[in-house]
């Protein structure tokens, strides 16, 4: 028995024909929220890379 996969389900499964209404508009409640969750993820970045500056030196410290 061939399987068989009509036109609608190929559209849906590879992506195609997708509208605005099909996702869940994704937004921020307020700008102040916002702004905390960037400010957040700023100084996580910042520190993981303080670490790994740290990590650098020490290594270079110790080889040379």
């Amino acid at each position: 028995m061939p399987l068989t996969v009509s036109c609608r389900q190929n559209q849906r499964a590879f992506g195609h024909g997708l509208d605005a209404s099909t996702f869940p508009a994704t937004t921020f409640h307020s700008d102040k929220e916002s702004h905390t969750m960037l400010k957040f993820l700023a100084s996580t970045a910042g520190i993981i890379f303080l670490i790994g500056l740290l990590v650098v030196i020490g290594l270079l410290m110790l080889i040379f």
